[in-house]
């Protein structure tokens, strides 16, 4: 058959043709099949593509025409080793080799592009379901005050927009359980320094075992002297943890079990997140960074925006997070994400 033959099937069409030529080869079997195997990776690849709106974009539709060039190439190869003509192999093989390192190579480009392909879908499924939850704020709710900025300096978050209004973050704390400072003591061993998994401004998180076995991660607040113009930030970012907390009920949010207040201590008690935060897979390094696929980095995407969704639609108070970032976003053994660290959140 001609190339130019060809010209107007579609890629996925392609694909089925090249599968069903590989099937009748009589030489060079073993490189077909290595090049039928990619091929089929990428019909697969497709064909999850097809659906989206991305395909319809000039950009992609470009890089669709250049694979379906690189197939037809790939269908006229296979059909060529179906030759039975021993005289033509003899003179043929070498370029058929050539031709067949080459397509795989191409082949192999294009399998690199298909993951950063998806991703883009992705983030673009998540910018249109945030523009839909974005509240629509009117002039009379930006004219109310809030409390913090988006700094995540503890010495460096202050009131700005007006008089910080402490009535607003009354707690209600009925779900959550009181702790004694003892058994938080016991639970972490004294919050030595081989239990402990984080650190920040905000002050040190353990990882520590209850009488009843149930592992947990404990925040110790550091005690900072508070100045006129911080309005005791500490205690408010404190208060406004446990406000939130107690109230928000999602598997993408991360559950606060309990809060010890003791004299200068300040300690909130969560469920422990035994992967750690995003930020340590996408930012470590060495052996410190682990590696996510990108099913996995999907899921993770998708469950922060059914969080978010929450927050802004569901969860009755529109709550705004403050802070989301992923070092802010925990992950569980499953590899689900959790919203964490509400210090900075408000509802409008």
């Amino acid at each position: 058959m001609d190339i130019a033959k060809l010209a107007g099937v579609d890629a996925i069409k392609l694909v089925v043709m090249i599968v069903q030529a590989s099937q009748t080869v009589r030489h060079n079997k073993k490189t077909c099949q290595q090049l039928v195997q990619r091929v089929q990776i990428i019909g697969d690849l497709l064909k999850k593509l097809q659906a989206s709106e991305m395909m319809q974009q000039p950009e992609i539709r470009n890089g669709l025409s250049e694979l379906e060039q690189i197939l037809r190439e790939a269908y006229m190869l296979i059909t060529s080793c179906q030759n039975n003509n021993y005289v033509y192999h003899l003179f043929m093989g070498a370029k058929q080799a050539d031709q067949f390192r080459v397509l795989q190579n191409r082949l192999n480009s294009c399998l690199q592009v298909f993951p950063l392909i998806s991703h883009i879908d992705v983030a673009d499924r998540l910018d249109q379901i945030l523009e839909i939850i974005r509240p629509q704020r009117s002039q009379a709710v930006r004219e109310v005050p809030r409390l913090f900025t988006g700094c995540s300096s503890c010495d460096t978050r202050t009131e700005v927009y007006g008089e910080v209004k402490r009535c607003s973050l009354q707690l209600n704390c009925a779900e959550a359980l009181k702790f004694s400072l003892t058994q938080l003591v016991d639970a972490t061993n004294n919050f030595c320094d081989q239990n402990k998994i984080g650190q920040g401004s905000f002050g040190c998180v353990y990882k520590g075992q209850l009488h009843d076995g149930l592992v947990v991660a404990i925040k110790r607040c550091i005690d900072l002297p508070s100045s006129p113009n911080q309005l005791d930030v500490q205690d408010l970012e404190f208060q406004n943890e446990i406000y939130f907390l107690t109230k928000l009920q999602h598997t993408n949010i991360v559950k606060l079990l309990g809060d010890c207040m003791q004299g200068s201590e300040r300690i909130l008690v969560y469920e422990y997140m035994s992967n750690g935060s995003l930020d340590t897979f996408i930012f470590g390094t060495g052996t410190g960074r682990l590696f996510l696929d990108w099913p996995a980095r999907s899921r993770i995407m998708k469950g922060v925006a059914e969080g978010l969704l929450y927050l802004h639609k569901h969860c009755g108070l529109h709550v705004i997070h403050g802070d989301l970032k992923p070092s802010n976003i925990l992950l569980d053994l499953n590899m689900h994400p959790k919203i964490s660290l509400f210090w900075l959140g408000k509802n409008i």
